[in-house]
């Protein structure tokens, strides 16, 4: 039996990517008093890369219908190429596109709260939103 290579089939997987994201490193910075500070950096790394974004209830929610429509009760995750440089704390900004992969539905701010589940076909980062619903 022939053996079939995940990663062959990796333009296949990105075709499945119809949303957007901005990747805002976390950086370490020395301050002038010689301490160091992580902090975002104000300029964006990548822009525009292609991602899918996916919406559950979070585990522990007893009321599922009620964070049906609010994903600060959900949890998000967004899956891209694994060649794509984003690590735990990072910010992200995410669009939700529409079908047309035109027309943004909905931004969300926020940061990869784990290191990535790195996959050969693609990687997994767990998004948590920034501020109130």
């Amino acid at each position: 039996m022939k053996k079939i290579k995940i990663g062959s089939y990796q333009k296949y997987i990105e075709m499945t990517y119809i949303d957007e994201m901005d990747i805002y490193p976390l950086t370490l910075v020395r301050k002038a008093n010689n301490s160091t500070a992580n902090i975002i950096s104000p300029t964006a790394s990548v822009t525009a890369q292609s991602c899918k974004i996916s919406f559950k209830p979070k585990p522990d929610q007893s009321d599922v219908m009620a964070s049906a429509n609010n994903p600060i009760n959900q949890q998000i995750n967004v899956f891209c190429s694994p060649i794509v440089p984003v690590k735990k704390g990072d910010k992200l900004v995410l669009r939700k596109m529409n079908e047309d992969g035109v027309t943004v539905m909905a931004t969300y701010s926020g940061n990869t709260n784990n290191n990535p589940k790195m996959f050969q076909g693609h990687q997994e980062l767990l998004f948590t939103i920034l501020g109130d619903a």
